[in-house]
């Protein structure tokens, strides 16, 4: 395998991996949100 190349098998299977990682960061930022909203109730703001 040359440097900067890979399986054309292998694609599908680096672009989940990606996808698993986007939806990974999207969660973790919706559940920040989620406990800024929780505190900011909890100050009466």
């Amino acid at each position: 395998m040359e440097l900067g190349r890979i399986n054309c098998a292998e694609l599908p299977r680096l672009q989940l991996a990606a996808s698993d990682a986007e939806a990974a960061v999207i969660t973790a930022d919706y559940q920040r949100m989620q406990a800024y909203a929780a505190v900011q109730r909890a100050l009466g703001r």
